[in-house]
């Protein structure tokens, strides 16, 4: 038999428990959730998630103004709807 988790049931799996595969974060609109850590532990690159993921568009002006793009060149994309 196949079994397929829902999302609830994967956070409450013990073996996602025992592995610490689970890391509660705060989200600044929706309060502490749970995400996935990274699923292996890798000996030489470790990775510990500290924050839940960027809101849309949350970070469109700083990579625009990373790839040199002007201030009024990020609000035009922004007024004709290119970017959020």
């Amino acid at each position: 038999m196949r079994l397929i988790y829902t999302i609830d049931q994967v956070f409450a799996d013990p073996q996602v428990q025992h592995l610490q595969m689970a890391r509660t974060v705060h989200h600044p609109e929706l309060g502490d959730i749970a995400i996935v850590e990274q699923a292996i532990p890798l000996s030489r690159t470790t990775a510990e998630l500290k924050t839940a993921t960027a809101g849309l568009g949350e970070h469109t002006d700083q990579v625009l103004a990373e790839l040199a793009r002007t201030p009024d060149e990020i609000a035009k994309l922004h007024a004709e709807g290119v970017v959020l």
